[in-house]
C-alpha cells in the first residue's frame, strides 16, 4: 500500500503538484506501527485530481476530498484547505482551498496529526509533533479551547488517542479538556460511538477509562455515572485486552463495572448500537449472570445443550469470554469438540418435526411444541437416545403424558 501510495504522491508532483503524505500515516510511520491507511495532501483542486486520475470517487469534494483508486487500494487526497468559523462545535461555516500547506496542517486538532512528509520522506513539522511522540503527550495545535470549540468531538479523541499510544494529555489540552466537557452533547451519537469503539478497541482501554472517567466528557448521558462512577485500576479491564472481538469488550465492560443488563440496553441504544450487536451483547450478559455458579459451567452437559439451543458462533464467543474473565472451565479445544460430537446441532436436524409431535399427540399449535422439541434434542444429545422418528414419537408420548 505505502508504495502506491508513493505512485499517487508522484503522479501528482509530475503533473505540476505539491503533494504529501499526512495525518495518521506520518505518526504510525514514525511510530513504527501498522500502516492501515493512507491520506495524502496537495494543491491540486479536486475536479484536477479527478483529470488526473483515472478512477475516482467523490467522497466528500465539497469540503476538498477525492478518493483516489489505485491499484486495488483507495487513497483520500484532499486539497490544502483553511476552515471558517464553527458555529455549532461540529462544523466549519466554510471551507477555503489554499496553496500551502503550513496552512493546512495548522488546522488540525493535535501536534502529532499536524505533520507531513513528501516523497523522499522527509518530515514536515511546523508544530513540533515530532516533538510530543517522543515525549508521548497529546497536545492541540494552538489553543486547546479554540481547537475544542471548533469540533467538540476532539476531546473525545484525545483519549482516544492516549488509550491507543499510551500517551499522556498535555496539562493545558486536558486542562480545557475538562473545563469545556460538557459541549460533546453537541456531537452526533453515531461520532461518539464511533471514538467510544476506538477507544474500547485500543491497546490501553484502562487508561481511557480513567480518562473518561476523571474528565467528566460523558457526563450529559443520564447513564454515564453507571458506567464511569469510579476509576478502575489497570487489573480489572485487563480482561478486555485479553479479546479481539468488539462485542465481548463492551460486554467485559458492563461486567466490570456491573451494569445490568437493563442499563447495558439503555447505553446501547443511546450510542445507537446496531440492533444486531445489541441483541449479542444482551445474551452474552443473560448468559453469564445465568450461571454465578461456577460449578454449572463445569459440566459437559450445560455446554451441549448452550450449543443446540444458541448455536456455535454465540456459545464460542461467550467461552471466550468467560475465559478472559479467568472463569474457563476446560482447555481451550474442548468446545470444539463437544460441538462436533454433538448428534443433533440444531433442532431442523431431529428426526421428527412440530406437525408429526402435533399429528402424534392430537394437539393443537402452542408453546408446548417448542418445549418438547428441546427435550428431544436434550435426550439425543444428552442421555444418548437414537434420533429417529419412532423412538422420539415414543419418548414425546412418554413427556407427554408426564406433563
Amino acid at each position: 500500500m505505502e508504495q502506491y501510495g508513493r505512485e499517487v504522491l508522484e503522479k501528482l508532483i509530475q503533473s505540476g503538484f505539491q503533494a504529501f503524505f499526512v495525518g495518521g500515516y506520518v505518526r504510525d510511520k514514525l511510530l513504527g506501527r501498522p500502516v492501515h491507511d493512507i491520506d495524502i495532501a496537495t494543491d491540486a483542486l479536486p475536479d484536477q485530481v479527478i483529470k488526473i486520475f483515472s478512477r475516482t470517487v467523490e467522497t466528500g469534494i465539497r469540503h476538498g476530498t477525492v478518493t483516489v483508486i489505485h491499484k486495488g487500494y483507495s487513497f483520500e487526497v484532499t486539497t490544502f484547505r483553511r476552515e471558517g468559523e464553527y458555529l455549532d462545535r461540529r462544523r466549519p461555516q466554510y471551507v477555503e482551498f489554499v496553496g500551502e500547506l503550513r496552512e493546512d496542517l495548522a488546522r488540525r486538532d493535535f501536534t502529532i496529526n499536524a505533520m507531513a512528509m513528501d516523497v523522499e520522506g522527509e518530515i514536515i513539522d511546523p508544530f513540533h509533533g515530532q516533538e510530543d511522540l517522543r515525549r508521548k503527550i497529546i497536545r492541540t495545535v494552538g489553543r486547546a479551547d479554540q481547537r475544542f470549540a471548533e469540533d467538540a468531538l476532539r476531546m473525545l479523541r484525545a483519549v482516544r488517542f492516549a488509550s491507543q499510544l499510551d500517551f499522556e494529555i498535555e496539562p493545558d489540552t486536558w486542562h480545557s479538556l475538562k473545563q469545556m466537557a460538557f459541549f460533546l452533547k453537541d456531537i452526533a451519537r453515531e461520532r461518539i460511538a464511533d471514538e467510544l469503539n476506538k477507544w474500547i478497541q485500543s491497546s490501553h482501554p484502562e487508561k481511557g477509562y480513567r480518562l473518561l472517567a476523571e474528565s467528566g466528557l460523558l457526563q450529559f448521558f443520564e447513564w454515564h455515572d453507571r458506567l464511569f462512577k469510579t476509576t478502575l485500576d489497570c487489573g480489572s479491564l485487563s480482561p478486555v485486552t485479553k479479546l479481539n472481538d468488539l462485542t465481548s469488550r463492551w460486554c467485559v465492560l458492563f461486567i466490570v463495572t456491573a451494569v445490568d443488563e437493563t442499563s447495558a440496553h439503555e447505553i446501547m441504544a443511546q450510542l445507537g448500537f446496531p440492533k444486531i450487536m445489541q441483541k449479542r451483547i444482551s445474551l452474552m450478559l443473560n448468559l453469564y449472570h445465568s450461571f454465578s455458579d461456577d460449578n454449572q459451567l463445569s459440566h459437559e452437559k450445560v455446554w451441549k445443550r448452550l450449543l443446540v439451543r444458541h448455536g456455535w458462533d454465540d456459545v464460542n464467543l461467550f467461552y471466550l469470554l468467560i475465559t478472559a474473565l479467568n472463569q474457563s472451565p476446560f482447555h481451550e479445544g474442548k468446545l470444539q469438540q463437544l460441538f462436533q460430537q454433538l448428534p443433533v446441532k440444531d433442532i431442523s436436524e431431529l428426526a421428527v418435526s412440530g406437525k408429526e409431535l402435533m399429528d402424534e399427540l392430537h394437539q393443537s399449535p402452542g408453546p408446548w411444541i417448542g418445549s418438547l422439541l428441546e427435550q428431544l434434542v436434550d435426550l439425543v444429545n444428552i442421555e444418548g437416545i437414537p434420533n429417529m422418528k419412532s423412538v422420539l414419537l415414543e419418548q414425546a408420548r412418554k413427556e407427554w403424558n408426564r406433563l
